[in-house]
């Protein structure tokens, strides 16, 4: 399994031991069961990721240093849960209760501490390993990497959505807001405005800009939020960053994934694009602003503002010449050989 893969057999061993023995003990007791049912639900978080990482079987992954605690940890817990095994309710040592009790949550923090060493370690190696093919094939024809990665969405920038082919009014906004961008430092931009003035346009316009994409070439991300929990929208990122993609269980791992991601940028710009940000979507917004780096921009689309990460980029509707023409443009037939009286178009 994964954890045999970065911790060695003798931890998988362990892990296996000490599964029979919690789902025997969980099913046939009625003494600590429901610190055992926790422990359980954490082990069973252990075989989801062994389970999406046996989904991609021509991935090895580097052995994590210092998992000795955890083996000790998991050897102690194997004898912990035979302990309790033996224990009958009527023979309990009012003082042996409080004490198995308190071992069994530290064993179980212990697995939720390692699980999210895992994740992160097998996410990050695969993300690595990618970028590494990435590198490679850039180097024997730009224009066949191109096309392998419109195919795979192995770089961020292959993944953004295309602009409406017609648009008005919008390209003062672009060179504002790329130019904030291009300046080399840390920022997180909020562009508001009401739906349908063209935030999300906007957003996609800025992203297919030449010097955009030239200084944050294969790290520039476009996720799409709306009303998605914030494991669904690190997911999201996840799998646009051509990693494995887990089904976290906690909010905790996700965030740690993506902190562990952001680390791994290290100094190179970055351009997070997080678009149609919901009001409840405050707590993404803080780690983000948390974890970010030097270099590091984010761009958020929302029709709520947020004052505590600087005043938001106010995006009104069109001017009523930009409003006139967009309207004549898709009042049009496509031949353009339909005429619209100007009276008319002025209703």
């Amino acid at each position: 399994m994964a954890l045999e893969a970065v911790g060695g057999a003798a931890l998988g061993a362990l892990f296996g031991t000490l599964l029979d023995g919690v789902i025997a003990v969980w099913s046939k007791t009625i003494m600590f069961k429901t610190h055992l049912r926790d422990l359980k639900f954490t082990m069973d978080s252990f075989q989801q990721v062994d389970e999406d990482v046996r989904q991609h079987p021509n991935i090895s992954f580097r052995p994590i240093p210092g998992l000795e605690r955890f083996r000790i940890q998991m050897k102690k817990g194997v004898q912990l849960v035979d302990k309790c095994s033996k224990v009958r309710p009527w023979k309990l040592n009012a003082f042996k209760k409080p004490i198995y009790t308190s071992k069994l949550v530290a064993l179980n923090a212990s697995l939720n501490t390692l699980l999210s060493v895992l994740t992160v370690h097998i996410i990050s190696d695969t993300r690595a390993r990618v970028i590494n093919v990435a590198t490679t094939l850039n180097q024997i024809d730009a224009n066949i990497v191109a096309q392998y990665q419109n195919q795979n969405q192995i770089r961020g920038w292959c993944a953004i959505p295309e602009p409406p082919p017609f648009t008005v009014g919008l390209d003062v906004h672009v060179e504002e807001l790329k130019m904030e961008l291009l300046k080399d430092e840390a920022s997180m931009l909020v562009v508001t405005g009401l739906g349908g003035c063209g935030k999300t346009t906007l957003a996609q316009k800025i992203c297919k800009e030449q010097k955009i994409k030239e200084k944050f070439k294969g790290n520039l991300f476009f996720v799409i939020v709306s009303k998605k929990s914030n494991c669904l929208v690190v997911q999201e990122l996840c799998r646009k960053t051509g990693s494995l993609v887990p089904s976290f269980q906690e909010e905790a791992i996700a965030f740690n994934w993506l902190q562990e991601f952001l680390n791994t940028t290290g100094q190179d710009p970055l351009l997070l694009v997080l678009d149609d940000v919901s009001p409840g979507s405050d707590s993404l917004l803080d780690k983000l602003d948390e974890f970010k780096r030097p270099n590091h921009n984010i761009l958020v689309t929302s029709r709520v503002q947020f004052p505590r990460f600087g005043p938001a980029y106010l995006l009104g509707t069109l001017e009523p010449g930009d409003a006139m023409t967009l309207f004549r443009h898709l009042a049009s037939r496509s031949d353009r050989s339909s005429y619209i009286p100007d009276n008319l178009a002025e209703q």
